[in-house]
């Protein structure tokens, strides 16, 4: 290893313990060095590589690779996680979160999108059947029992896109509470939702997990994964 990377390396750890020291109720889920506690059905997508978990694909795939955090399944809780995704314009990539892996390794459920499209980048995307877009980015949605879909826009979409730096490094904060989730990138609040739909993910706890999605070649990394576990609501 270069000296340049081990000083590299050396101050991702040493920001990492800053940032422990600094949110005590929040227990990290990555060490920083290995990927224990980490699992995908191909391994090889995934490494860590300067301090942080990383996903790269040199060929184009037909199908997402998901790894999963082995340690739990919680339901109600904030997520931290720093990421950056270098690509073409259809790099995609994500935090799933109160999901399940199925039997063929497809993991369904809440996940907060990562994008280089202006589109994705940003929202809330369900990888359950015929779910689908939950929130772009600034809306606020209430689903009711039956699954019909109340929307209200809080904030501006392209103004929020531009507070996220798609050559750098940026961080997700999730809040999952209730039948409520909500997500914040470097601080700006990007979605809320109510979740109420009747069999759906709403109060279930589930895994968390990071994907690599299909397509061109791309590379997606993540550190500072951080996990605060809240008390159910009554």
């Amino acid at each position: 290893m270069r000296t340049g990377s081990c000083a590299w390396l050396l101050a991702s750890l040493t920001a990492a313990a800053f940032a422990a020291a600094n949110e005590p109720e929040f227990t990290p889920l990555f060490d920083g060095k290995t990927l224990n506690g980490w699992s995908c059905p191909e391994m090889k997508y995934w490494s860590v590589e300067d301090g942080a978990i990383t996903a790269r694909n040199t060929e184009p795939i037909q199908e997402c690779y998901y790894l999963t955090w082995q340690g739990g399944q919680p339901a109600d809780f904030e997520l931290k996680a720093k990421f950056r995704i270098q690509g073409p314009r259809e790099a995609n990539s994500g935090i799933q979160f109160r999901s399940k892996v199925r039997a063929d390794g497809f993991v369904e459920g809440y996940q907060a999108d990562i994008a280089r499209e202006p589109k994705y980048c940003g929202v809330l995307y369900d990888e359950t059947p015929k779910r689908g877009l939950l929130a772009a980015r600034g809306q606020r949605t209430v689903i009711d029992e039956s699954g019909r879909r109340h929307v209200e826009q809080f904030a501006d979409e392209a103004e929020l896109f531009k507070k996220i730096d798609l050559d750098g490094w940026n961080e997700y904060h999730l809040i999952a509470h209730g039948q409520r989730i909500a997500a914040k990138i470097n601080g700006e609040s990007m979605w809320e939702v109510i979740d109420r739909e009747k069999g759906r993910r709403g109060e279930t706890p589930g895994v968390i997990a990071l994907q690599l999605h299909v397509g061109p070649p791309m590379q997606v990394w993540f550190k500072d994964i951080r996990l605060k576990i809240l008390t159910p609501r009554e």
